[in-house]
């Protein structure tokens, strides 16, 4: 079930790059070749930007792609190294939880309000909050649950 939804999200990751590289060599080209600049498409650039940002994020923690500082784990002695790698998993798994809580309340929010480019609400922007620390928070307590329970 993990790898289908990391596949599903990747699917979906691509799509917003793609999407992202379509609109802004709409822009660029509309812009500097016909001098007419579509009203939409800077922000729906950046609505696939946000959403490819956001997904990826989760992705990486997923792989454990992120990147850190590996030079601290050979200066410390092993049981303070194994202290701090557990408190990373507790620091990122309450950061899912607010990027979650709090991105519900700013979805909720944001409900009414619409975008100027494309006529949509902009909760479905901040929804990429919410999704992102729902999935990010699935992935790191699998993890925790293999890695460190185990």
């Amino acid at each position: 079930m993990e790898e289908k939804l990391y596949d599903m999200i990747d699917r979906i990751c691509s799509f917003f790059l793609l999407g992202m590289v379509i609109v802004v060599t709409i822009v660029v080209v509309g812009r500097y070749v016909f001098n007419v600049t579509p009203g939409w498409g800077e922000e729906l650039a950046l609505f696939c930007m946000t959403w490819f940002g956001m997904l990826s994020a989760a992705l990486a923690e997923k792989r454990d792609a992120h990147i850190r500082v590996a030079a601290m784990d050979k200066i410390y002695p092993r049981q303070v190294t194994w202290f701090l790698h557990k408190l990373y998993y507790l620091v990122k798994i309450v950061f899912a939880l607010v990027l979650l809580i709090e991105g519900i309340k700013l979805t909720i929010t944001n409900l009414p309000v619409m975008m100027s480019g494309i006529p949509v609400s902009e909760a479905f922007l901040y929804l990429s909050g919410p999704v992102t620390g729902g999935i990010l928070l699935l992935f790191l307590l699998l993890r925790f649950k293999r890695e460190v329970l185990s």
